[in-house]
């Protein structure tokens, strides 16, 4: 690791990964150490997977970015109380005179299947939040009135905002405090040029406490003295301090998680693992090469957002990167259906579908068009019949579902066995999106004849449903949010297949 400074400009270099801060000091940065890591066993818990690697076919943040293309701060949440991690970004900006802002993706989807979708005006609570520099989000419910609240760090004078949520759970509205009102207020007479902040009950008191962290990576504990419904943060500074240990520039990047699920908070800064050694009213953290997780790539500056997607059982990690994207690090491996292109076959044909890689020790359930088919239990599936196909993957590590293949029979434009029977009428089968290419939304023609169980679908090449929409009237918009691309339309009626288009998104 190496430090460079131009005009003011902190540039850190760790194996290629480029962090940029500002700063008016010039500072030598210590070397990093890498954590060599060993299986994760703890008393009365089974072994847990540690091992994490980049995934990017299954990144369900694949192809979103900050508009200013350097550093992205990720922060999940259920901010709208449907049962599914939403995503807010922060970003680094190293512009002249131009704010960071804060970016909002709503997941459409659920948590093993999520499906992102860029919000904008109206639709992003925080839409019209900017701060200096850089920008990043932390939720937590810091007034127990049962919806999350938000802190948000800046990069300019290390302060901390505090935006009260004066919505409700499912229907956000956040409103800036004064600092009168604003927990948080003093961090600015600390911190230096960077406010960082991670919550977590440090104490076993039933409230949050806060550790910030500044561009030098000083650490500042906050305890808080006050309530879980009138929270009073006071500044630790003595021998108290549970993270009195961390030198300047170690403190990067800083978040809690029960890694080895002892029931304590452990830290982590970056990637770098420290194992609570102390207990529930007073931590003690320990830095740990052996009981950690191992990260194939990662940095030691940014924070590590723990969450669970794309798998029921895997654990998963996503962090930001200094390009603006979002780094998907997960223990599943990465697992899909050959061929994965649509398949069409004659009448009475096969063809056989297999999952790649066939791993040692994993189980598998097959299902078509959604639905379990009975003693498909192998690793490979021969086909007669037109459907859409996709397979439950078990293993110690992972619990996750494929993308689909569709399979169809030559001469017929459709993929399901509804249309064998003749069951919809061939107008339907002549529903057209147009325009195609669009660089905008598509317009859906639709027949009269529809039945009250039709619904519209988007999904990508990979077979991961992106949007879904009832059908109703005689035509419909949909596709606004898709990124640039290549998707497919499909058209079921139930759980049935009955119509399917390749669009192209520009």
């Amino acid at each position: 690791m190496s430090l460079i400074t131009f005009n003011k400009e902190i540039v850190v270099l760790n194996n290629g990964y480029k962090f940029h801060v500002k700063s008016t000091t010039m500072k030598t940065l210590k070397t990093a150490s890498i954590l060599a890591i060993t299986i994760m066993m703890s008393a009365g818990v089974s072994a847990q997977c540690d091992n994490f690697k980049l995934n990017a076919g299954s990144n369900p943040l694949k192809g979103f970015a900050v508009a200013s293309g350097m550093e992205s701060r990720p922060f999940f949440i259920d901010i709208d109380g449907d049962g599914d991690l939403d995503c807010f970004s922060g970003e680094y900006n190293s512009k002249y005179n131009i704010q960071s802002k804060i970016y909002f993706f709503r997941n459409d989807g659920t948590n093993a299947h999520p499906s992102f979708k860029k919000a904008t005006g109206a639709e992003n609570p925080l839409d019209k939040v900017a701060t200096p520099s850089l920008s990043i989000p932390y939720f937590v419910d810091i007034d127990a009135d049962g919806d999350y609240d938000c802190f948000i760090g800046d990069g300019s004078d290390g302060a901390i905002r505090f935006y009260k949520n004066e919505g409700s759970a499912t229907n956000p509205v956040f409103e800036k405090q004064s600092a009168a009102m604003n927990p948080l207020s003093m961090v600015k007479l600390s911190a230096q040029f960077i406010a960082e902040p991670a919550f977590a009950d440090l104490d076993g008191d039933g409230d949050f406490d806060c550790l910030v962290t500044d561009l030098y990576g000083t650490a500042n504990y906050y305890k808080n003295t006050g309530t879980t419904k009138e929270p009073f943060f006071e500044h630790v500074t003595d021998k108290s301090n549970p993270f009195g240990f961390i030198k300047d520039l170690e403190g990067n990047g800083p978040s809690f998680y029960d890694w080895n699920r002892d029931g304590l908070t452990d830290l982590f800064l970056g990637t770098k693992y420290y194992k609570n050694t102390g207990t529930k009213t007073e931590p003690s953290f320990t830095p740990s090469e052996t009981d950690g997780p191992k990260f194939s790539t990662g940095s030691y500056l940014l924070p590590i957002r723990w969450v669970n997607l794309n798998s029921k059982n895997a654990v998963t990690a996503i962090t930001g990167t200094a390009a603006g994207t979002f780094n998907f690090h997960t223990t599943a491996p990465e697992i899909s259906v050959t061929p994965k292109d649509n398949q069409t076959i004659a009448k009475g044909a096969s063809v056989t579908l297999r999952v790649s890689p066939n791993i040692a020790g994993y189980t598998y359930q097959w299902f078509k068009n959604g639905n379990l088919v009975e003693g498909a239990t192998k690793s490979e599936l021969t086909v007669k019949n037109p459907g859409a196909y996709s397979v439950e993957v078990k293993g110690s590590c992972a619990d996750i579902s494929t993308n689909t293949t569709n399979v169809m029979l030559r001469g017929q434009p459709v993929a399901a066995d509804v249309a064998e029977n003749n069951a919809v009428s061939n107008s339907l089968l002549q529903v057209q999106a147009y325009p195609n290419p669009s660089k905008d939304e598509f317009m859906i023609q639709l027949p009269a004849n529809l039945k009250p169980s039709t619904n519209l679908r988007i999904v990508d090449l990979q077979g991961r449903m992106l949007q879904m929409i009832k059908a109703s009237g005689s035509s419909m918009k949909i596709g606004k949010e898709l990124i640039t691309g290549i998707y497919f339309l499909q058209i079921y009626e139930g759980d049935q297949l009955i119509h399917q288009q390749k669009i192209i998104k520009e």
